[in-house]
C-alpha cells in the first residue's frame, strides 16, 4: 500500500469553525465513546458510515489521520475534528453518490443507468476494485456525556487512486530527470553514463540489455545521488524511484539499503547529450507509460 503522506493537508482552526457551524447536530448511527475522540475512534466512525450506506459494497482499505482529533470551541459548544485521507474500494460496477467539497460525504451507490446520462453529483464506478482517494474531516459532538461522530465533509472532490499514482508517477521520473540534466550542464552536456569514471563519470558501471535499458539501475541511480546535493532539497528519497503503483514497501527504508529491488524505472544509458536533436530516452515507466527524455521533457505513451 503507497503512503498518503504527500496527499495530507492541515486546515486552520477557523476553518473548522465555518465548516461545521452550519451544521446540523443529528447523530450518525456509527461510534459513541465516553472519553475524549481519538484518531482510531475517527477511523472507526468513517468505516462504519461506509459499510453502513453501502450495505458493504465499498470497503476502506487505507486511512491516514492528521495527528489527533483538533479541539474547538463555539458558543460554549465543544467540538473535536480528525483531519483524514483514506482510499475505499468498490465490489462492483456503480454509480455513487459522493457529495461535492464542504458538504457531508456519503456513500450510497446504485446500479448504473446505461440509458440515462449520468448527473454532475455522482461518479460512475466502471469496474469491480476500482479505489477513490478521499481527504476530509469527521467533527465530532459531545451529548449527554458521550461523543458521537457527528458529520463527515470532503475537503475536495474524490479522486480515482490510479490517476493520483499516474500523477505521481510524472512528478517522480520528472524529479529524476531534472537532477541528470543539472549534473550534465556541469559537465559539458553529457550524462554521468557517457563520462569515465576517472572523470566522475559512471560509464564504467553501466550494464546495458539488449533494449538498452541498463541492467542494474539502482548503481547508475545511487551514483547520481552520490554526486550531487541530493534529491527532495538535500534528502536521497527511495521512494521517487519506485512507481506509486507498485506500492511504498517496494522502497528501500535508507540509501544505504537502496538496491535493483528497489527501483521500478528504467533507464536508458544512450549516448546523447542533453542538446542533442532528437532528444533520447533517458528514463521510462513501464506501469504508466511515461517517458523522460534527455532535452528535459516528460511524455507519455499513448499506448499506456
Amino acid at each position: 500500500m503507497y503512503s498518503f503522506n504527500q496527499y495530507m493537508f492541515s486546515f486552520p482552526i477557523l476553518l473548522f469553525v465555518a465548516i461545521f457551524s452550519d451544521a446540523q447536530l443529528c447523530f450518525a448511527q456509527s461510534v459513541t465513546i465516553t472519553k475524549v475522540p481519538t484518531v482510531g475512534d475517527a477511523r472507526q466512525a468513517l468505516q462504519d458510515r461506509i459499510k453502513e450506506q453501502s450495505d458493504g459494497h465499498v470497503k476502506l482499505t487505507a486511512w491516514e489521520g492528521d495527528s489527533a482529533p483538533i479541539q474547538y470551541e463555539s458558543d460554549g459548544v465543544k467540538e473535536y475534528v480528525q483531519v483524514y485521507s483514506a482510499e475505499i474500494e468498490f465490489d462492483h460496477p456503480c454509480l455513487w453518490e459522493s457529495r461535492s467539497t464542504n458538504k457531508s460525504v456519503t456513500f450510497y451507490i446504485s446500479k448504473p443507468q446505461a440509458t440515462e446520462p449520468i448527473s454532475s453529483g455522482l461518479i460512475d464506478i466502471s469496474k469491480s476494485g476500482e479505489k477513490f482517494t478521499i481527504n476530509g474531516t469527521i467533527s465530532f459532538g459531545e451529548n449527554q456525556n458521550r461523543w458521537h461522530a457527528v458529520d463527515f465533509r470532503l475537503a475536495k472532490p474524490p479522486e480515482s487512486t490510479a490517476d493520483i499514482q499516474d500523477r505521481q508517477c510524472m512528478y517522480n521520473i520528472k524529479q529524476i530527470e531534472l537532477d541528470y540534466v543539472n549534473w550534465a550542464q556541469r559537465h559539458n552536456g553529457k550524462f554521468p553514463f557517457n563520462v569515465s569514471t576517472n572523470e566522475g563519470g559512471s560509464k564504467e558501471l553501466c550494464s546495458r540489455g539488449k533494449d538498452g535499458f541498463e541492467q542494474n539501475a539502482a548503481v547508475q541511480f545511487q551514483f547520481l545521488a552520490n554526486g550531487l546535493i541530493g534529491y527532495d532539497y538535500g534528502t536521497f528519497n527511495p521512494r521517487i524511484f519506485i512507481c506509486p503503483a507498485k506500492g511504498e514497501p517496494s522502497s528501500a527504508d535508507s540509501q544505504q539499503h537502496f538496491q535493483s529491488t528497489n527501483v521500478s524505472y528504467q533507464l536508458f544509458c544512450c549516448t546523447n547529450n542533453i542538446e542533442d536533436s532528437p532528444p533520447g530516452i533517458l528514463i521510462h515507466c513501464p506501469i504508466h507509460g511515461w517517458t523522460a527524455y534527455t532535452d528535459g521533457s516528460v511524455q507519455k505513451d499513448d499506448k499506456k
